[in-house]
C-alpha cells in the first residue's frame, strides 16, 4: 500500500513538474493567462498565436520570416517600427518590430490580455511615443486630405461665425440622414459666412447648419469655424450613401493646407490614397469579398 502511494505521489509530482514547465514555456503566469489561452483555443483566433506561444517566433526574430507564414490584417510602418495587427475589431493580436526584428507581441480583448514577449520598459516607452506621433500625423493628414477632396470637387469651403438664435437663416443646408446620431452636438444653428475659400456660398450669407456627428464641438468653439460642405457625401466618404454633408475642420489645418505646395499636395495624395486603399482592402477581405478590389 505504501509503495502504491509513493508511486502515485511520484507520478503526480512528475505531472506537476511537467505542467509547470509547460506553463513556463508558453508564458502562463496568472489566471489571466489561463483565460487568454482558453479564449484563443476555443475561438477562431488568428493562428499566429500558436507560433508565438510555441516560440517559433520570438524576441529578436526576423519580421520577414513571420510575414512569409502569416499575413496581418493591417500594417502600420513608421520607421524604424512596423506594427502588425492580426485581429480586429473586437480582439487584438499585435506584433511590433524595430529595424526588422520582433520586439514585442501581445493579444487581448476587453476581458483578457496576454503578453507573448515584451521589450524593456525604456524601449516600450520609446515605441509608444513614436506610435503616438505617427497616429497624430495620420489624423492631421486625414483632415488635410478631406479638405483637398472638397477643393478638387469644387465644393464649398468657408469660414463662418455663429450669430444670435433670433436671427433667421437665409437658407438651411441639406444633410444626409446617416450622419445624425445620439452623439450629435445639437440642433440646427445659424452661422454667417465670413470668408469663402471655395464654392459659391457668398460672404454674409446666413446658413442654417444641422449639427450632426461631423460637427466637432472644439471646432465650433473657435471664433471662426471652418466648414466643408458637399452636396454628395461620397466626395469625402466614398463608402457612404450620398446626400449632403457638412463637416467642420480646424483653422490651423486649413491654414496648413492653403500653405502647401503642389509637390506637397501630390505627396499627401499618394500617402492618403495608399492608406485608404489598404484600409478598404482589409475591410473587403474581412467581409469575404474579392481582395483584388479595394472598394
Amino acid at each position: 500500500m505504501r509503495r502504491r502511494t509513493k508511486v502515485v505521489v511520484g507520478a503526480l509530482a512528475v505531472l506537476a513538474a511537467l505542467l509547470a514547465s509547460l506553463c513556463a514555456f508558453v508564458g502562463i503566469r496568472s489566471r489571466m493567462d489561463v483565460l487568454a489561452y482558453y479564449t484563443m483555443v476555443r475561438t477562431d483566433f488568428h493562428p499566429v498565436w500558436k507560433d508565438l506561444a510555441l516560440r517559433r517566433f520570438g524576441h529578436g526574430g526576423d519580421i520577414g520570416a513571420l510575414l512569409k507564414k502569416h499575413t496581418p490584417k493591417s500594417r502600420e510602418d513608421f520607421p524604424p517600427y512596423a506594427l502588425l495587427d492580426f485581429e480586429e475589431p473586437f480582439n487584438s493580436m499585435t506584433v511590433v518590430a524595430k529595424d526588422g526584428k520582433l520586439i514585442m507581441a501581445r493579444a487581448g480583448s476587453c476581458t483578457w490580455h496576454h503578453v507573448f514577449f515584451a521589450a524593456p520598459p525604456d524601449a516600450t516607452e520609446e515605441f509608444s511615443k513614436a506610435h503616438e506621433k505617427h497616429v497624430a500625423q495620420i489624423l492631421c493628414e486625414g483632415c488635410l486630405f478631406r479638405i483637398r477632396r472638397v477643393a478638387l470637387a469644387n465644393q464649398s469651403i468657408f469660414l463662418a461665425r455663429k450669430v444670435g438664435d433670433d436671427i433667421p437663416a437665409d437658407r438651411t443646408i441639406a444633410v444626409g440622414d446617416e450622419f445624425y446620431s445620439a452623439d450629435s452636438p445639437g440642433p440646427t444653428i445659424v452661422v454667417e459666412v465670413t470668408k469663402t475659400i471655395r464654392g459659391n456660398i457668398g460672404e454674409g450669407t446666413r446658413l442654417g447648419i444641422p449639427m450632426t456627428v461631423e460637427c466637432r464641438a472644439e471646432h465650433l468653439a473657435e471664433e471662426e469655424t471652418v466648414f466643408l460642405y458637399v452636396s454628395d457625401s461620397r466626395v469625402i466618404y466614398p463608402h457612404t450613401q450620398g446626400g449632403g454633408l457638412c463637416k467642420t475642420a480646424s483653422k490651423p489645418d486649413l491654414d496648413r493646407y492653403l500653405a502647401m505646395s503642389s509637390k506637397e499636395l501630390e505627396e499627401l495624395d499618394t500617402r492618403c490614397l495608399a492608406r485608404w486603399h489598404a484600409h478598404c482592402y482589409a475591410r473587403h477581405a474581412r467581409n469575404g469579398g474579392d481582395r483584388s478590389d479595394p472598394l
